[in-house]
């Protein structure tokens, strides 16, 4: 008798380990699969806030070490199919990183704003890490690296804007103007970068968190906090940190005003998301349809996300969304019950 409990305790662990190698490969396909599509999706900006989603879902589903052996299972399947390296896996590294400890926060009770801002956080630091290897790689330094990058990527702009101007026939003082605008940008963008940087880290763990709500609900993981997001109001005292980087944009120092405006970017993104909770909230009441309701986000969430289109094009549309949010502080656009709330559950 103890011989046969034996051999079905032994036949019970194979099956138990069986089960969860077929799981962490299941996991490990689909993460890999999604950053494939997604890169590959007609607008590339938008398939970028998938790519964490698989990572989040399976953290929260298989546990931490499953989770770790499936990302790394990805990372592994992804370079034999596509034996590449570069700003791909750049993206996806950084994006999987996001993904996981946004998981991991979530399943640790974390608040929305805890999770958001350590995800991004850790995003941030990811990415710093992968420049400076590629940096070090070519032999130059990490502010050199991105500068070049940064002047290249402009240039592009540059050429694709001049050659559709022209076949449009734009006046020449037109183009120089545009050439000139650009060129402020790239100031403007050397030197704000790491405001720029995790502004969109931290819209990039914003986003995942709203698309990953249908995830979750399918696999029966849904949680509160996600589904009353358009509640969600930036806290009180962060009005100071916006007084405090307008009072150093206005000191005659170039250095002073640099940490000004990068600060004043991380700030007015917490703004941008209440704006953006005021938006959902009106949609949800008004019953806008879903679908539109997404292209709309998608639209805002594209232009946020390119600095370039920023300097360009759209302010409005995103200062709109910005000033509902900073305005929201003494208006109460949504009437919510308990004005004092912060964490986004009702």
């Amino acid at each position: 008798m103890p011989t046969t409990e034996k051999n079905e305790n032994a036949r019970g662990v194979q099956v138990i380990s069986g089960q969860a190698t077929r799981e962490v490969f299941r996991a490990a396909l689909t993460t890999a699969l999604v950053f494939i599509v997604a890169t590959r999706v007609p607008v590339p900006v938008v398939g970028i806030f998938m790519i964490p989603l698989p990572a989040l879902y399976y953290r929260l589903k298989l546990g931490r070490q499953m989770a770790l052996a499936a990302t790394a299972g990805a990372v592994i399947l992804w370079r034999l199919v596509l034996g590449v390296a570069g700003a791909d896996l750049f993206v996806f590294l950084e994006q999987l990183v996001l993904g996981l400890v946004l998981g991991e926060c979530l399943d640790s009770g974390l608040s929305i704003e805890k999770a958001v801002g350590i995800s991004a956080g850790a995003a941030l630091a990811a990415g710093v890490g992968i420049l400076f290897y590629y940096a070090q790689d070519t032999g130059v330094g990490l502010k050199e690296f991105i500068s070049t990058h940064i002047t290249a990527d402009l240039n592009l702009y540059r050429d694709f804007f001049r050659d559709s101007y022209k076949d449009m026939g734009v006046p020449q003082e037109s183009l120089e103007t545009l050439s000139i605008a650009l060129d402020h940008a790239r100031y403007i963008l050397i030197r704000t970068l790491p405001g720029l940087w995790a502004a969109m880290a931290l819209v990039g763990a914003w986003a995942c968190l709203l698309m990953a709500r249908p995830w979750l609900r399918a696999g029966k993981l849904a949680m509160p906090a996600l589904e009353s997001l358009n509640r969600w109001k930036a806290p009180e005292p962060l009005v100071w940190g916006l007084i405090g980087c307008g009072i150093l944009m206005l000191i005659p120092s170039s250095d002073l005003r640099i940490v000004g405006v990068n600060g004043l970017y991380i700030v007015l993104t917490a703004y941008f998301f209440q704006g953006i909770a005021i938006v959902s909230h009106q949609f949800e009441k008004r019953r806008v349809p879903r679908i539109l309701r997404w292209f709309l986000y998608s639209l805002i969430l594209i232009v946020l996300w390119q600095p370039i289109l920023f300097f360009v094009m759209f302010q409005p549309l995103l200062f709109f969304v910005i000033g509902l949010g900073i305005f929201d502080m003494w208006l109460d656009i949504r009437r919510l019950k308990q004005p004092t709330e912060t964490n986004g559950v009702s």
